[in-house]
């Protein structure tokens, strides 16, 4: 059901994400909340959701639990468009001794990930 309603959704708002250069008319789906703490088995759903929606305006949302920035890290790498709250992101790579202020830009500028700020 939900990548069905991911699919039908991100087919609505093409038309939106195709006209603002993929600012806007983008769909988000979570992976299932539980498996941030479990790298693999995020990346696997990951894997599975973005297969099975199979839309350019489709983001998947990985919980940004300290656990979950290598899932977020690996789908990136892959090509996967990520979405998730940069100021958790941001502070849980701040206590490991990074700073991807600059990153973060840059993947958003590509349109490979989208961060909220809210």
């Amino acid at each position: 059901m939900t990548t069905f309603n991911g699919r039908w959704a991100c087919d609505v708002l093409r038309p939106v994400s195709d006209a603002t250069g993929g600012v806007d008319g983008r769909v988000s789906i979570e992976i299932d909340p539980r498996l941030a703490h479990d790298t693999e088995a995020a990346l696997a759903e990951a894997r599975a959701l973005w297969w099975m929606v199979d839309r350019e305006n489709l983001f998947i949302k990985i919980p940004a639990a300290c656990q979950g920035l290598p899932a977020i890290a690996g789908c990136l790498a892959e090509g996967i468009s990520i979405y998730d709250d940069v100021r958790q992101v941001l502070e849980r790579l701040a206590k490991v001794g990074i700073d991807y202020g600059e990153v973060v830009s840059k993947l958003e500028d590509d349109g490979v990930a989208a961060f909220d700020a809210s």
